[in-house]
């Protein structure tokens, strides 16, 4: 389906939930970012998810449904990795044999699965209604990884010590073991172990490259914080992260699987709470002969512009008398210390490109720097910054 192909608007309303005004009116406000989606997000990328997207903003009783159990400004994608949840938990579905399918490689829009989608909607609404209201997105995407190696190279070998990893909302800490996979860049290059598991790609795009490390980088300690942290070794917590992951975009459950099998060998430390309350104490243990280098991908979208500044300031305070890194890919902004980028991203403009940035503290000196630009689950990189490129 194109964009020019919209559904034709259906005014059914099977559950009455378009009555309370105030649901009707934040139902209308979901629709349009279903459409959204599906013009910027989902095109050249997840068909299955702008076809689906398409079809839910014409029949406004699914966003009424969605507004009455969670408001949130993630709840269109989240709703769609709630259904993705009840495919897993009930392989036998119509339309979770259709996903599997679609996994394995079949097309993803024959058959047409929004009459299967649009029926488990109607005939699972206490499982989706409890989902809604209890789920968070727990996206742990290993193909962000392909932008941690260059950044952290950068870091390696500024200072030339080990790094003590602090993964910020690291969910189940898979990228904490980023030196364990094998990356495939599109210029030829390769970062990782020959024989890894877990195999990625990376499209480079514009004139300057990314740098990669020469060897890999030392890595002294790994510790995840996280609000609702996912142990490795719990099927159920799991199958959640699963649920996040979009079916029909190649290699993403293939990878996953690979990265949780190899955190299920050691599983990663991993502190449950608010990061502005518990980055503090992870910062302040760490060694001096080891840099303290936080990672936070996707995550500070999160945070409330009190929670940023908050913890904008602990990192100054912190970084008057040590060295601190602090490695983000966000949208530009939610990581308040990193500079405007010298330019925009290499892509298509219907693309919302995540930024790419560096904060160094090093002994009450400050080094910020907008490194690139990615895709959010960094399919392809854009490097910027001309003193690190490789």
């Amino acid at each position: 389906m194109t964009e020019a192909e919209v559904p034709e608007r259906d005014d059914d309303d099977p559950f009455g939930d378009l009555a309370d005004p105030a649901v009707a009116q934040d139902a209308a406000k979901l629709a349009g970012v279903f459409v959204w989606l599906a013009d910027n997000e989902f095109p050249g990328y997840s068909p299955l998810y702008e076809h689906l997207a398409r079809h839910i903003a014409a029949e406004l009783w699914v966003p009424a449904f969605i507004s009455r159990h969670n408001r949130s400004p993630f709840a269109g994608v989240l709703f769609l990795d709630c259904v993705r949840e009840l495919t897993l938990v009930e392989p036998d579905l119509a339309l979770a044999r259709h996903y599997e399918a679609v996994v394995g490689g079949a097309d993803a829009l024959t058959p047409d699965p929004w009459p299967m989608f649009r029926e488990l909607v109607l005939t699972r609404r206490d499982f989706l209604a409890d989902r809604l209201e209890r789920r968070a997105i727990q996206t742990n995407e290993v193909g962000r990884a392909a932008a941690l190696v260059p950044a952290f190279g950068v870091v390696a070998q500024r200072f030339d010590r080990p790094l003590a990893l602090i993964e910020v909302g690291c969910s189940a800490g898979l990228n904490l073991f980023f030196d364990q996979f094998h990356i495939t860049y599109s210029d030829g290059r390769e970062s990782g172990p020959a024989d890894a598991t877990v195999r990625l790609s990376c499209e480079v795009r514009g004139p300057l490259r990314p740098p990669l490390p020469v060897e890999t980088t030392r890595v002294s300690s790994r510790l995840g914080i996280d609000l609702n942290p996912v142990d490795v070794t719990d099927p159920d917590a799991t199958r959640w992260l699963e649920s996040c992951l979009w079916p029909d975009v190649a290699h993403r459950v293939e990878r996953f699987r690979a990265a949780l099998a190899l955190a299920r060998v050691h599983p990663p430390e991993v502190w449950k709470g608010n990061a502005v309350d518990l980055v503090a104490r992870a910062i302040e243990a760490v060694p001096p002969e080891s840099v303290a280098c936080l990672d936070a991908t996707w995550v500070l979208a999160y945070f409330s512009a009190e929670e940023q500044a908050q913890l904008h300031a602990t990192l100054d305070r912190l970084g008057a008398d040590r060295t601190i890194a602090f490695v983000t890919a966000e949208y530009e902004g939610n990581a308040p210390w990193v500079p405007a980028p010298v330019r925009p991203a290499a892509v298509e403009p219907q693309i919302s490109p995540t930024l790419l940035g560096l904060g160094i503290w090093d002994h009450d000196r400050t080094d910020h720097v907008a490194l690139g630009w990615v895709q959010p689950h960094v399919r392809w990189i854009d490097w910027i910054d001309e003193a690190t490129a490789g």
